[in-house]
C-alpha cells in the first residue's frame, strides 16, 4: 500500500523528512554503495522507497510507543500507589504500617543493603545454613563498595607497576648503554696507547 500525504501527516512525517531520506539515498546510490558498504544495482526509486518505508516504519514504532508509555504509565503508577501492604502476625492479623507498592520496595532495598554480612557478603542465616562462622564485616553496601574500590585500586596499581617497568627497564636500557659505551672508548683508549 502506498502512503498518501494524509497518512504521512498524521504520523508526523514532513516533506522535509521524505526529502532528507531520499538526498541520502541518492548520494548513496551515486557512491555506489549500500549502508554496509557493499555494492549494488538496484535503481534509485527502489533504494528511495526502501528508505521511505523504514523511515516510515520507525515513525509508526515511535508514535506507537510514546501512545503507550502515555496511556500506561498512569495506570502502573495508580496500581503501584493503590497496592498497600502491611505486615501481619503469626495468625494473618494486621499489624505495623501501611505502605504502598512504592514505600515497601524502598524499605526491602535499604534493609537489603543496610544487613550485615561477612566477608563473603553472606548474611548470619546464610552462613548457617552452610554450618559456617559468621563473622560480622559490616552492612552490604559498605562490603560492595569496598570491594568496588579494591578492584579499582588494584587496577590502577597494576598499570602504575607497569609503567614504572616501562620507564625503568627504559633507564636501565639507557645506562647500561651509556656504561658500555664509556667502557668500549676506555679498552680502545687503552688499545691505541700500549
Amino acid at each position: 500500500m502506498k502512503p498518501t500525504p494524509e497518512m504521512l501527516a498524521a504520523l508526523g512525517i514532513t516533506r522535509e523528512d521524505i526529502l532528507n531520506c531520499t538526498v541520502k539515498e541518492i548520494a548513496k546510490e551515486i557512491l555506489g554503495q549500500d549502508e554496509v558498504g557493499e555494492y549494488h544495482n538496484d535503481n534509485i526509486e527502489t533504494l528511495v522507497n526502501r528508505e521511505t518505508h523504514k523511515f516510515i516504519e520507525a515513525k509508526v514504532l515511535e508514535i506507537i510507543n510514546e501512545k503507550c508509555n502515555a496511556a500506561m504509565a498512569p495506570v502502573i503508577q495508580t496500581k503501584l500507589d493503590d497496592y498497600l501492604f502491611q505486615q501481619t502476625n503469626q495468625w494473618g492479623e494486621k499489624q505495623g504500617t501501611v505502605l504502598t507498592m512504592t514505600e515497601f520496595i524502598v524499605k526491602k532495598i535499604t534493609g537489603f543493603m543496610l544487613e550485615e554480612v561477612d566477608s563473603n557478603g553472606r548474611t548470619q542465616a546464610e552462613c548457617r545454613a552452610r554450618s559456617d562462622s559468621f563473622y560480622k564485616s559490616g552492612p552490604r553496601i559498605a562490603m560492595a563498595i569496598n570491594g568496588y574500590f579494591a578492584i579499582a585500586m588494584k587496577t590502577a596499581m597494576d598499570q602504575i607497576l607497569k609503567d614504572s617497568a616501562s620507564i625503568l627497564d627504559k633507564g636501565i636500557k639507557e645506562a647500561a648503554s651509556a656504561a658500555l659505551g664509556t667502557i668500549h672508548q676506555r679498552l680502545t683508549a687503552e688499545i691505541k696507547v700500549k
